[in-house]
């Protein structure tokens, strides 16, 4: 099923993860069928190990750490663009949904993402 970006951010971080866990344990050839809770941590587990390569990929964009700490409202939808092209970028080692990905990151905060994060870090 394909979902535009409205649909997919305003799904919860529930439903993100399950959709991310459906990726990841796709290709798991042979292996039992995961229970929706299992999908879920499986997809958390995943997303936390590579919460650094998020931040590089992400962080790292001088325009798009603007855009995260402007006192300005950011229209979502350029944000949410702008953190798929980011990450678009970015070779994780397995297929996930990128939009998903990023709606995903779009809830965890991309504040919370960066925090910290400077020129120097990158």
């Amino acid at each position: 099923m394909c979902m535009g970006q409205r649909e997919l951010l305003g799904l919860t971080a529930s439903e993100l993860e399950l959709m991310l866990g459906d990726a990841l344990v796709a290709d798991e050839f042979g292996a039992k069928d995961l229970s929706a809770a299992e999908r879920r941590a499986a997809a958390r587990r995943w997303f936390n190990a590579h919460l650094q390569d998020f931040r590089e990929a992400i962080c790292v964009s001088s325009p798009l750490r603007t855009m995260i700490f402007s006192a300005d409202k950011v229209d979502r939808n350029t944000l949410f663009a702008a953190v798929i092209d980011a990450v678009g970028t970015t070779v994780l080692g397995t297929h996930v949904p990128i939009a998903v990905l990023s709606a995903r990151l779009i809830q965890y905060g991309l504040d919370t993402l960066c925090a910290g994060y400077s020129e120097q870090a990158g």
